[in-house]
């Protein structure tokens, strides 16, 4: 379990704009087509049957918290702090989600296809485990450990193999070995840094703690190698 940092607690918004915090332990999210099996850092959706009008909601997660979510189809996903997950209340011929953020994906394999639509482009996926950063479409990072995926963005289509991780930069997309632990380790309760520069550094530290981070001096460059854990 990865301990609170926050006070603040996830919601689901409905499709109607509708906000439900997720407060109490087996709250029931009829409005939804769910229900709801809320621990201190997991989230247990479950569908209320396949004659419930279909409908997307939105998993928030607030800055300084992250929790394991277990979908209505038995897939798992590890969302980071102030990350949203778009997903159907129930799963259909396609298993389709949106993810603004950071996710680990253990895609539970049941023959139909599994896609995960960032703002840097479309994961495509059978069964597999992933891991997805992408807050927004100018940087986003994809590292695969088991089985096949394929990476869609404007036209282009990549095929990663376990122990290839995808790195999007602008425009610039580049394939090589998932070469450190920092891709999957904010999951486990640790903070890695490979040589990054403070301003991303902060830019992490501000949603896992839910702070807010001001530069008085021009060190936004000055960059950072080393790990810790969420709590010390």
């Amino acid at each position: 379990k990865i301990p609170a940092l926050s006070d603040s607690l996830p919601m689901i918004r409905l499709a109607n704009g509708k906000v439900i915090v997720l407060s109490k332990a087996g709250q029931n999210l009829s409005q939804a087509g769910l229900s709801a099996a809320v621990g201190q850092s997991s989230i247990a959706l479950s569908a209320q049957g396949d004659d419930v009008p279909l409908e997307m909601l939105e998993l928030v997660i607030p800055r300084g918290r992250q929790y394991q979510v277990s979908l209505p189809d038995g897939s798992m996903v590890s969302l980071n702090s102030g990350s949203t997950l778009r997903f159907p209340n129930r799963f259909t011929s396609t298993r389709n989600v949106y993810l603004r953020g950071e996710a680990y994906f253990e895609v539970k394999k049941d023959g139909r296809p599994f896609k995960v639509t960032c703002p840097a482009g479309d994961v495509n996926v059978l069964g597999t485990t992933f891991n997805v950063r992408a807050y927004n479409s100018e940087r986003a990072y994809i590292a695969l450990y088991t089985g096949k995926v394929r990476y869609e963005n404007n036209g282009r289509k990549i095929e990663l193999s376990p122990g290839e991780q995808i790195v999007k930069s602008g425009n610039e997309i580049s394939v090589n070995q998932i070469y450190n632990k920092q891709t999957a380790a904010w999951k486990d309760g640790l903070i890695y840094f490979n040589d990054d520069s403070l301003c991303d550094v902060m830019d992490d530290i501000e949603r896992i703690y839910d702070v807010k981070v001001v530069f008085q001096k021009n060190v936004r460059d000055i960059t950072f190698t080393g790990e810790c854990k969420r709590t010390e």
